[in-house]
């Protein structure tokens, strides 16, 4: 799947400030530290996920923890010595038009149940229809590699262990016409992913 982007308004930069208010929403979202409940079983009565997969998260070990409502659990954890960005950013791609389609339950197949109560918080936004999304070069990502390489490092590392900083790859999603993540500093996205059972997963975001 090609990584997604926000076409573009042809009088009015639309693509950038649509980027731009979704990135905002899902820091907002975060800075709130909305904690919910975990399950397994998708709400609309699909095919229930996997508890090896999708275990139990393990709360943060400090209140105000801002990218995300949990830690993962660390059962299962794997901890590849190298990960190649295509295949992260296709992760980081599926589960960002799931958020913008408003396919919830979707989204959830792509993220650690760490994350899930920030998906439930963004129910209440309006979903974005399918033709508010197109493929875009994979440029996209500003940096790509280990958490322990990302600006959040030590606030990972404070929340969650070693164990989870260790075991937790970076993607850094640049804006639209943004080269650097210094051109728009105040749009810049960064994921956090843990890899489980041989599943990719997002658990936090900034």
């Amino acid at each position: 799947m090609k990584p997604w982007r926000w076409k573009s308004h042809p009088d009015r930069g639309w693509a950038r400030r649509r980027a731009g208010g979704v990135l905002v929403v899902l820091a907002g979202l975060l800075l709130a530290g909305c904690v919910g409940q975990w399950a397994v079983v998708g709400e609309r009565g699909g095919d229930a996920l996997p508890g090896d997969v999708f275990p139990p998260p393990v709360p943060a070990r400090h209140e105000g923890f801002g990218l995300a409502a949990a830690c993962p659990n660390p059962e299962g954890i794997e901890y590849p010595p190298s990960v190649g960005a295509a295949e992260l950013m296709e992760v980081v791609t599926d589960h960002m038009v799931a958020v913008a389609k408003g396919e919830f339950e979707q989204a959830k197949r792509t993220a650690d149940p760490a994350f899930w109560p920030i998906l439930d918080q963004m129910k209440s936004a309006r979903p974005l229809s399918s033709g508010d999304v197109e493929g875009i070069d994979p440029t996209a990502a500003g940096e790509v590699g280990p958490a322990r390489a990302s600006p959040h490092a030590d606030l990972i590392a404070s929340n969650c262990g070693d164990q989870v900083l260790e075991a937790s790859w970076w993607v850094q999603v640049l804006p639209r016409g943004a080269r650097t993540a210094g051109d728009a500093p105040s749009l810049v996205g960064n994921f956090y992913l843990i890899k489980r059972q041989g599943h990719w997963l997002i658990w936090a975001s900034e």
